[in-house]
């Protein structure tokens, strides 16, 4: 029975008023509004901790990164060092090496 012919039978007195059909006047006039004040004081909290969880995810990641470039760097720091050796051990023989 649609809500038209409920009201009807209501005015006709007929049958007893039906509570369900409040409902959607509670909804409309008081229900939405109390939802709507709901959403808009509780959203921006809501999104903020989820922004606030990524970033700290986000900084995890960056700390994980830069772990592994801080060990790529310390490879190749011993490699430089061990360039920087041979090439100064070649200039301190430059006069008895014919080709440099």
């Amino acid at each position: 029975m649609d809500r038209l012919a409920r009201y009807r039978q209501r005015a006709r007195g007929l049958s007893e008023p039906d509570p369900g059909l409040y409902h959607g006047a509670f909804l409309t006039n008081y229900g939405l509004a109390t939802c709507a004040v709901t959403l808009a004081t509780e959203l921006p909290a809501i999104v903020a901790s989820l922004n606030g969880i990524r970033f700290q995810s986000e900084c995890q990641r960056i700390a994980d990164r830069s772990q592994v470039v801080a060990t790529f760097l310390r490879k190749h720091a011993e490699d430089a060092a061990q360039l920087r050796r041979r090439i100064e051990s070649a200039r301190a023989q430059a006069d008895s090496n014919p080709g440099s």
